[in-house]
């Protein structure tokens, strides 16, 4: 009696082989090029930035909290800012990133506030605490006309939380407002508040 058993022969593992390879290579491809093109790629930016523009609310003030003075900064042209010197004076503190994404929506708003608010004795003081190699160009895109300055160093636990985060002290150091987030800051009450606030700013005595 012969023997009919059928022998199968073995199945060719090149196929799957060369499918896991291609997967392999293609999804990490797929990955990069859309992160690539959520990240950097200037029209979906520039989108994503007047969409979240659009949605920024104004803030409403009360904290109860007192300034924390000990902060060192320097300007972009190098010359050192102690925070210590603006006691006595209304001060709008932003603490942020230019690459920081919920940051970009508010530089406009920023902008107009910061002109709503000259000649009036307020200090604008915005701190960028991070992305400093990016600072000059972020400045050029969006036309940003008010005084810059870095922290290099950590910050006080009063202005800590991430980015941005805004506050604004009084004259005589206290917390009259403060903001984690994004915010619409080109409102006209918070250009009456700054400007209210300047009121109250000491005077040098008569001689």
């Amino acid at each position: 009696m012969s023997d009919t058993t059928e022998v199968t022969p073995p199945r060719s593992r090149r196929a799957p082989f060369l499918l896991g390879c291609a997967t392999g290579i293609i999804l990490p491809v797929l990955f990069v090029v859309g992160l690539v093109s959520l990240t950097y790629l200037k029209p979906v930016q520039d989108l994503w930035v007047a969409k979240k523009q659009a949605q920024l609310r104004t803030v409403a003030p009360g904290s109860g909290l007192s300034g924390d003075y000990s902060l060192n900064l320097e300007q972009v042209n190098g010359a050192p800012l102690a925070l210590e010197s603006l006691k006595g004076k209304p001060v709008f503190l932003h603490f942020w990133s230019p690459t920081c994404f919920n940051c970009l929506p508010e530089l406009a708003g920023l902008n107009k506030l910061h002109q709503s608010l000259e000649g009036s004795g307020v200090a604008f003081v915005a701190v960028a605490i991070a992305g400093f190699d990016e600072l000059p160009a972020v400045a050029r895109e969006y036309g940003l006309g008010f005084p810059l300055y870095s922290c290099k160093t950590a910050l006080p636990a009063l202005y800590q939380g991430g980015t941005p985060v805004s506050v604004i002290l009084s004259p005589s150091g206290d917390v009259v407002l403060k903001h984690n987030g994004s915010a619409k800051w080109d409102s006209p009450s918070i250009t009456a508040l700054l400007k209210g606030l300047s009121a109250f700013t000491p005077q040098p005595a008569a001689h």
